[in-house]
């Protein structure tokens, strides 16, 4: 987990028990290069997307899918006040998701 974060996020993204209710313990780390590095110690496995690699490459390390987790959405985020013309054109024609709102 990252320092800070939310409970919430991190259940997503790394859930606190296994679906038979057992606790599964926790890393923290502070960059996701530190969770490769610790992956490629053998230190902790490190739930993350299929791309990870592409951006992170580190010799020695493997993805797997993690096939029984919930499905996941993925959603727009900027920085309140610095949108542009790119990102206001994209997210009129991005498909909508049910309960989304585009903040002012």
């Amino acid at each position: 987990m990252w320092p800070g974060a939310p409970r919430e996020l991190m259940d997503v993204f790394s859930p606190a028990r296994t679906p038979s209710g057992r606790p599964i313990r926790r890393a923290y780390i502070r960059s996701l290069q530190e969770a490769a590095m610790r992956a490629a110690t053998g230190e902790l496995v490190h739930p993350t997307v299929a791309s990870f690699l592409d951006y992170h490459p580190h010799r020695g390390l493997v993805i797997l899918p993690v096939r029984d987790l919930p499905p996941s959405t993925t959603a727009m985020l900027w920085r309140r006040g610095t949108d542009s013309a790119k990102v206001r054109a994209f997210a009129q024609v991005a498909p909508p998701y049910p309960n989304s709102a585009v903040l002012s």
